[in-house]
């Protein structure tokens, strides 16, 4: 695998001190990039880095850039500034995410500037890198992006508000918790417990118990639209009617069989495995099953002994 790093590094203008680093041709893939990359790190071949930013290969452009940034040397913030508009979505995360470990005031400034990219994943990777940081200069920056059309999008900005922990952002993460997207919501509620652990607010809490009251309404909602497409898979009571009900058709046929001397595929001792049943086995709440559709209720769910689905007649 080194004749791999032995062209990568050609390519990039880095000969002699590298290749004196004692990498064994034996070493792993991962092993050599590891040893590779850390011999880069103390070589600093900046003007090399810079210039593999221009590379042909993406790939290359993308270890370039994490490289810079792992460098942590300010004057890599302007090359890296060059790379957030490279045509691959890939170097221009990288080149986030380096400028953020760079961390001086305009590599930060350019990865909030970011935040305004026409690419979606640029604008994710930017969100994302702001709320690793905790840079608070970024706060309304993010802000502004919760009216973002991409959902991905406002929800990184969400998260990173809440790594951040900016009281600032209390209000607009609030009006998050309903958020037509359901993961851009949860994301709102896990920021605002972030920051009411080091802002404590009443309002807030209010807000995430509303949210929480609103959710339970949207389960039993969903709880009883299943029942009324589904039947008996949404109830356990309707559930054990129904299962009583079939083992009991199952042995009626069985007992069919046998009194008419009828052959039939299943054994008549697999009625015998079927455990005690007998009239006396069905659900005290069960109230028969549909004669239209076939499908089993409890009283909770048919108490006037008419199917909720197609309002057939339940029988027993």
């Amino acid at each position: 695998m080194m004749l791999f790093w032995r062209v990568w590094l050609a390519r990039m203008g880095i000969t002699g001190p590298l290749l004196r680093s004692g990498l064994s041709t034996r070493e792993s893939f991962g092993c050599a990039s590891r040893a590779v990359e850390s011999a880069l790190l103390q070589l600093k071949p900046f003007g090399a880095l810079r210039a593999a930013l221009k590379h042909h290969d993406w790939r290359v452009r993308v270890r370039a850039a994490d490289l810079l940034g792992q460098l942590k040397d300010p004057e890599a913030a302007q090359p890296l500034r060059a790379a957030l508009n490279d045509p691959d979505h890939w170097v221009r995360g990288t080149a986030v995410w380096a400028l953020a470990n760079i961390g001086e005031p305009s590599a930060v400034e350019s990865v909030i500037g970011a935040l305004k990219h026409s690419d979606s994943s640029t604008r994710c990777a930017a969100a994302h890198a702001l709320g690793k940081t905790g840079n608070v200069r970024a706060v309304e920056a993010l802000m502004s992006l919760l009216e973002d059309t991409t959902p991905s999008v406002r929800e990184e900005a969400v998260t990173a508000l809440g790594a951040i922990c900016d009281p600032r952002a209390v209000d607009v993460l609030v009006a998050r918790l309903f958020d037509h997207e359901g993961s851009v919501a949860e994301a709102a509620a896990r920021s605002l417990r972030q920051i009411m652990a080091v802002h404590p607010s009443d309002k807030v809490e209010a807000a995430l118990r509303r949210r929480d009251e609103q959710q339970d309404a949207a389960k039993e909602e969903a709880k009883r639209k299943a029942l009324t497409t589904t039947g008996s898979r949404a109830c356990q009571r309707c559930a054990a009617g129904m299962q009583w009900w079939h083992k009991h058709m199952f042995v009626a046929l069985l007992d069919e069989a046998r009194e008419s001397g009828t052959t039939i595929i299943a054994s008549s001792a697999t009625a015998d495995a079927i455990p005690g049943l007998k009239a006396g086995d069905m659900p005290d709440d069960f109230v028969g099953v549909c004669a239209r559709c076939k499908d089993g209720f409890c009283r909770q769910h048919a108490p006037s002994r008419v199917c909720p689905k197609c309002e057939g007649r339940l029988e027993i």
